[in-house]
C-alpha cells in the first residue's frame, strides 16, 4: 500500500494511463486525492477525500467516472477497505459511506419522484415505484424493474430510497449497486469478515435496493450469499427491490432459483420515451443545467435523441461544457455540429419510399392508401406506423411528413407519432411487429 501523502501524486500517475488523453486533461487532472484514517484509534477504513473546483466537474466525475476511479484506489490502498467522499467548495458528496443507510449524496436527491419525467413508457413502473412507498414489504415483494440501461431504472429506484428516508426515518434503507454488493462481498471474504457483509445486508436494514442485478451473472459464490440474503429478508417481510436489464427468465447465468423469486413479486418494465416525454425530460434537465435553448433546438434534441435519457444527459453535457468555453447563444446548426456524436446514424439512410413500401408490404395494402385519408383502421393503423418511422429514422419535419402523405396537416402527423409511440408501451405484440419492420428496414442498409 502506498503513503496516505502520496496518494494523489501515484493517483494520477495511474489515472494517466487509464483514461483517455482527452478525458483525463478535461477531467482527472483536475482533482486532488487525500487520504487519511478515520481516526488515530480507527485504523481499519481508509477515508479517500477526492476534491474538485465547482459542482459541474463533480456532478461529470460521479455520473461518468467513478467507478474507474474507484477501481484505481483500489490498487493503490489494497488490502485496506476504504470509502470515497466528493468535495467541491460548496457541497460533499459521499460514496461507499461505512453507514449508508443513514447518509444520502446530495447529487442522489436529484432522483426524486418530483424530478421523474413521467410518460406512457414508465408511468407503470413508476405506480409501482410509489406503491412500495406507501406500504413497504406489502404491496409488492419483490419489485423488479427491467429495461434497457438508460431509461430511468436507477432514477426509480434512488427515488423509492430518498421518499422512503423522509417518510419512515426510522427505518435503515440499504440503496446499492450490483458491482458495491459484489465488491464487499470479496472484500469481507478475503479478509475473513464474511459476518461482517451479512450483518449490512441482513441485520441491519428494513428495504433493501439493488441496482443492475445482471451483474450477478456466472458468479457462483456471490449468488448462492445473494439467495440467503434474499430469502432472510424476504421472509422476514423486508421490502427487496431490484433492477436488471432483461426481464427475469433471460437472465441466464443466474441460478434459476433466483430468477424464479424475481416472479414473485411485480415485474415492471420501462420502455423508451416517446417523442413528448423526451421534449418534457429536455427542458427539465435544461433548466437543471442552467442553460438556455430554444425550442426549435429542443425539439430537434428530442427528435434525434431517441434511444434513452442518458442520451440526452449526455448531448446537454455537451452543450453545458461548450457554453462555458464559448458563452454564446446556440443554434439550430450549431448544436447540430456539437451533438453529432449523439445522433442517431441510421437517419440518413432511408427514404419516405422505402419505409412506405416496407410497411405496405407488412400489411398488405398499397401506398397510395397510407397516402390517402381512409379512415379504416386497417390502413390508417399502417399509415400512423409509417409516420412514426418516417419521423424515426428521416431528418423530415411534421409539415414535410404531412406533406409527402397526401399534403395532409402536422397536428395529424403528431397525432399519429403519439399514437404509435404509446402503443409501444402499452401493446408488445404491437411492439414486436413495429420492431420486425425496423429491422427489415435496417437490412436493407448494405
Amino acid at each position: 500500500m502506498i503513503e496516505t501523502t502520496k496518494i494523489n501524486q501515484t493517483f494520477q500517475a495511474v489515472a494517466k494511463k487509464s483514461f483517455s488523453l482527452h478525458c483525463y486533461t478535461a477531467w482527472i487532472q483536475k482533482l486532488s486525492l487525500k487520504a487519511a484514517f478515520l481516526s488515530q484509534e480507527n485504523t481499519e477504513k481508509l477515508h479517500i477525500t477526492i476534491l474538485a473546483d465547482d459542482d459541474y466537474i463533480l456532478e461529470t466525475i460521479n455520473k461518468n467516472h467513478i467507478n474507474t476511479i474507484k477501481k484505481i484506489i483500489h490498487t493503490l490502498v489494497d488490502p485496506i477497505p476504504f470509502f470515497i467522499t466528493l468535495k467541491t467548495l460548496q457541497a460533499t458528496l459521499s460514496l461507499n459511506d461505512p453507514n449508508p443507510s443513514q447518509t444520502e449524496p446530495r447529487s442522489h436527491k436529484t432522483y426524486t419522484f418530483e424530478t421523474f419525467i413521467l410518460g406512457p413508457s414508465n408511468q407503470f413502473a413508476h405506480a409501482a415505484a410509489k406503491a412500495i412507498v406507501d406500504e413497504p414489504g406489502k404491496s409488492f415483494n419483490p419489485l423488479f424493474f427491467f429495461g434497457a440501461s438508460g431509461l430511468g431504472k436507477t432514477h426509480l429506484i434512488r427515488a423509492i430510497k430518498h421518499e422512503v428516508s423522509q417518510k419512515y426515518p426510522e427505518r435503515k434503507t440499504c440503496y446499492v449497486p450490483c458491482e458495491q454488493f459484489i465488491t464487499d462481498f470479496t472484500s469481507f471474504t478475503s479478509n475473513e469478515r464474511l459476518f461482517e457483509f451479512r450483518k449490512k445486508y441482513r441485520d441491519d436494514i428494513d428495504i433493501f435496493l439493488l441496482d443492475d442485478v445482471q451483474f450477478l451473472s456466472g458468479k457462483e459464490s456471490i449468488q448462492e450469499e445473494f439467495f440467503f440474503t434474499f430469502n432472510m429478508l424476504y421472509e422476514q417481510g423486508k421490502q427487496i427491490v431490484v433492477t436488471s436489464d432483461k426481464v427475469p427468465k433471460d437472465l441466464t447465468g443466474l441460478e434459476n432459483r433466483i430468477r424464479t423469486r424475481f416472479e414473485w413479486g411485480l415485474i415492471a418494465d420501462i420502455q423508451p420515451p416517446d417523442l413528448e416525454t423526451r421534449i418534457a425530460i429536455l427542458k427539465t434537465k435544461v433548466k437543471l443545467l442552467n442553460l438556455t435553448l430554444s425550442n426549435e433546438v429542443i425539439n430537434f434534441l428530442a427528435s434525434h435523441c431517441t434511444n434513452n435519457v442518458r442520451e440526452i444527459e449526455g448531448a446537454l453535457q455537451k452543450l453545458k461544457f461548450a457554453s462555458r468555453l464559448f458563452q454564446t447563444p446556440f443554434t439550430l446548426e450549431s448544436t447540430k455540429q456539437l451533438v453529432k456524436p449523439f445522433l442517431k446514424t441510421e437517419k440518413v439512410s432511408y427514404e419516405i419510399e422505402q419505409i412506405l413500401n416496407m410497411v405496405a408490404k407488412e400489411y398488405r395494402c398499397r401506398v397510395l392508401e397510407l397516402k390517402s385519408s381512409i379512415k379504416a383502421r386497417d390502413i390508417s393503423l399502417p399509415r400512423h406506423i409509417s409516420m412514426y418511422l418516417v419521423r424515426k429514422f428521416t431528418d423530415k419535419s411534421y409539415p414535410e411528413i404531412g406533406f409527402a402523405f397526401g399534403g395532409k396537416d402536422h397536428t395529424t402527423v403528431i397525432h399519429g407519432v403519439r399514437k404509435v409511440s404509446r402503443l409501444l408501451s402499452e401493446d408488445k405484440k404491437f411492439r414486436l411487429q413495429v420492431e420486425g419492420i425496423e429491422q427489415k428496414l435496417k437490412n436493407l442498409v448494405p
